[in-house]
């Protein structure tokens, strides 16, 4: 008997092939074994290729607490002064000697706060209240090609005779480093890998409870749900006293709340169980709450070049090399001088721009996944007439595989989302080699100074060459633990 709604005809279908139909539309991926075989090959590839630099991290961060295991005495006038960067060795050289032509110290009145090309307008006019920060490993100051490029060693033998000033490092003045940003995305790239393989079960495939290995993932990702919290609850009580928080985090908890409805997980509940529907609310919940938190953050993290990153410490710039026309007050009092923006060379920019377009994809995602699985179960649990009618318009569908085409539609651009993670592999390489030459002492990394052109002091931060694993100190164990809980 053909039906009219809506002004249009159609014949009715069978309710309970159509509901089936439906549940499936959010299920497993039932596509032809062809296209279920090079979709798995994509999940296997990243899956493999995730573990793999996820093992190249690992060992990273193992030869760093080889090589330095002692504790990072940053009590030392040394310390203080320097940090862990080669400061001290550019001093003791005269500008002169580090190129021909000699270096023209008066770029240093230009403002170096960038990773390549200075504002050059700068010179030559009265410093004012302008702040001064020299950020990059090196800079272009003309257009020639084969011009000399002044390094951020030759800037700072200029500073000979500044006074530096001591200070001690905040939580905070531990910034996101590339190889902390790529270990966020191959973290949930190889979450979100593992998870898609129950995803790709057959339909023919024996339902099957979870193994130990399935329990050892599950707390992982449980773990990082309350790790994550902990670092957003310490962030946002004071972002100046506190380390960046991952804005990667949520999408673990996504993942989380996808694998109840797939293998292994959904053999504990029947399908439309109260029990599983409670727990799937209950994380999509959680990971709402934590995507929106990460937007928090992220917004938090915009301004983060203005937190002040040290304590100035008053009682050792009398005893600290150099002079100035400053007092130790003065120079205390100006928090600017101590607040040190990240240090970063192009390369390291390049790297955070895939990183940045990977977190803000993923969040653009996110709500309009969730909006339309909102619309879904409103539908289907409080409005079943119109589910029906939505459940025949899938069945009428089939025979255009419209259904499998949303299945794919919908896994390919989560599967883009995590390949991001296995992109950022290229800038990572390609760039500027990591640096595998960790040192107790002699160190040799680059870092953000700030100095005063009035006052003629000079203010060193701590440099992210060996993205702080070079540094035994301030809970390095517990900075490598975050790396690994997405926190």
């Amino acid at each position: 008997m053909t039906r009219h709604r809506h002004g249009h005809s159609y014949e009715p279908v069978d309710r309970g092939l159509a509901n089936v139909e439906c549940n499936k539309l959010f299920g497993p991926v039932e596509v032809r074994k062809k296209k279920r075989f090079g979709l798995q090959a994509c999940v296997w590839f990243g899956l493999l290729v995730a573990g793999g630099l996820l093992s190249f991290i690992l060992i990273y961060q193992i030869m760093a607490v080889v090589a330095i295991p002692k504790p990072t005495d940053t009590s030392t006038p040394e310390f203080r002064l320097y940090k862990n960067t080669r400061f001290r060795t550019c001093l003791e050289r005269p500008p002169s000697a580090s190129q021909q032509p000699p270096v023209n110290c008066t770029l240093l009145e230009a403002n170096l706060n960038t990773d390549y090309r200075p504002d050059m307008s700068w010179i030559g006019t009265p410093p004012g209240d302008r702040q001064y920060f020299m950020s990059g490993p090196e800079y272009q100051i003309s257009d020639g090609a084969r011009d000399p490029k002044p390094s951020w060693c030759d800037l700072a033998s200029c500073m000979a005779g500044w006074k530096v000033v001591p200070s001690a490092p905040r939580e905070s003045a531990f910034g996101l480093t590339p190889l902390k940003a790529w270990s966020n995305l191959l973290v949930t790239a190889f979450t979100f890998f593992r998870t898609v393989r129950g995803l790709l079960s057959g339909p023919d495939k024996r339902c099957q409870r979870a193994e130990f290995v399935d329990w050892l993932f599950l707390a992982w990702s449980v773990g990082q749900l309350g790790f994550w919290w902990w670092a957003f609850v310490t962030f946002a009580r004071d972002p100046a006293m506190a380390q960046p928080v991952s804005v990667e985090g949520w999408a673990s908890t996504w993942n989380l709340a996808s694998s109840v409805g797939f293998h292994p997980w959904s053999c504990y509940f029947e399908r439309d169980s109260v029990k599983r529907r409670g727990l799937s609310v209950a994380l999509y919940a959680a990971a709402f709450a934590q995507w929106a938190a990460t937007v928090h953050a992220l917004r938090q993290q915009d301004v983060r070049d203005a937190l002040q990153k040290y304590d100035c410490l008053a009682s050792g710039i009398a005893a600290a090399p150099g002079s100035s026309s400053c007092t130790a007050v003065q120079l205390c009092s100006k928090a600017w001088l101590f607040t040190n923006p990240d240090f970063q060379s192009q390369d390291d920019r390049t790297a955070l721009m895939f990183y940045k377009i990977a977190v803000w994809y993923a969040v653009a995602l996110f709500p309009a996944f969730l909006c339309s699985t909102t619309v879904f179960a409103v539908l289907r649990y409080w409005y079943p007439r119109k589910w029906e009618w939505v459940c025949d318009k899938v069945v009428e569908s089939k025979a255009g595989d419209g259904r499998e085409y949303t299945q794919w539609l919908r896994y390919a651009l989560f599967m883009l989302q995590r390949y991001f993670g296995l992109v950022y592999a290229v800038p990572f390489f390609t760039g500027t080699p990591p640096k595998f030459d960790f040192k107790e002492t002699d160190p040799a990394g680059l870092a953000t100074v700030a100095y005063d052109f009035r006052c003629r002091a000079v203010h060193v931060g701590i440099s992210p060459t060996y993205s702080y694993l070079d540094i035994n100190a301030y809970a390095r164990s517990l900075r490598i633990v975050r790396q690994w809980f997405n926190a």
